[in-house]
């Protein structure tokens, strides 16, 4: 019975919007917050890497938003063309590593990411190149690891993101009047009774609740038949029995 009740009352706080959900005596549990943060914000896919030995820094192309540093540009020689400029410095999210061994350049005109087991090495790392995988292992830990793509043979590894905090814009509605801000503060808080409601007021465990005092809940808390229903204790059948009993001679 409590947890009918309890999934009824949070159902119409959480379905209602600016028109308030009457429960019981006109008591209004009006939901006054408008959150928007139900939409979630879109994650950006893990940035793939080939570990390179013959690689003298981490190269990495436009698909690299990472942390931006300070540029200073950089020219590299390769293979097909005589040398590229970097137009970006980057800072890869792999954890442990000093700044040197995280930095990262960016070129427009490369296809694919490289990551430099020379600068892993220097910062103390061994990476250990087998049949199936790749690992890259450093104070007995493994930070990196990666399969071997069976298409082109060479091992690859997995950069997460750094997890970023959504921005919000929340916006808070007044309450008409104090008695319908502390019945939804009430129930917010699943309808505890009033003595313990207060109690929890002046320890300061709802100290950032807005609007919610003692003298507030005493005063403008209307009665609410949730508490009521929620703490009804039911005693058990069968306890105390009904038939005679024989008495022995």
């Amino acid at each position: 019975m409590k947890i009918n009740v309890l999934l009824i009352l949070l159902k119409r706080i959480t379905n209602s919007k600016l028109s308030p959900s009457i429960i019981c005596t006109n008591v209004s549990y009006a939901t006054v917050v408008k959150n928007n943060s139900r939409i979630t914000p879109s994650v950006p896919k893990p940035v793939e890497a080939q570990p390179d030995s013959g690689a003298t820094g981490h190269f990495f192309n436009n698909d690299c938003p990472e942390k931006t540093l300070k540029h200073e540009p950089i020219n590299v020689i390769c293979a097909n063309e005589p040398e590229m400029m970097s137009t970006q410095t980057k800072e890869l999210n792999i954890a442990g590593l000093p700044q040197e061994a995280i930095t990262a350049h960016v070129f427009p005109d490369m296809t694919r990411n490289l990551l430099s087991v020379p600068k892993l090495c220097d910062a103390d790392c061994k990476c250990t190149f087998s049949k199936e995988k790749v690992e890259i292992i450093k104070e007995n830990k493994t930070i990196l690891q990666g399969p071997r793509d069976r298409t082109t043979n060479l091992w690859t590894v997995q950069i997460e993101h750094p997890q970023r905090v959504p921005e919000m814009a929340n916006s808070a509605y007044q309450q008409r009047t104090k008695s319908e801000l502390q019945a939804y503060l009430h129930a917010c808080l699943c309808a505890p009774t009033t003595a313990t409601l207060i109690n929890a007021i002046k320890k300061g465990w709802l100290s950032t609740f807005p609007g919610l005092t003692v003298e507030g809940v005493r005063k403008h808390l209307p009665k609410s038949i949730q508490t009521t229903m929620g703490h009804l204790h039911r005693y058990r059948q069968g306890v105390r029995s009904t038939k005679k009993k024989q008495l022995k001679n």
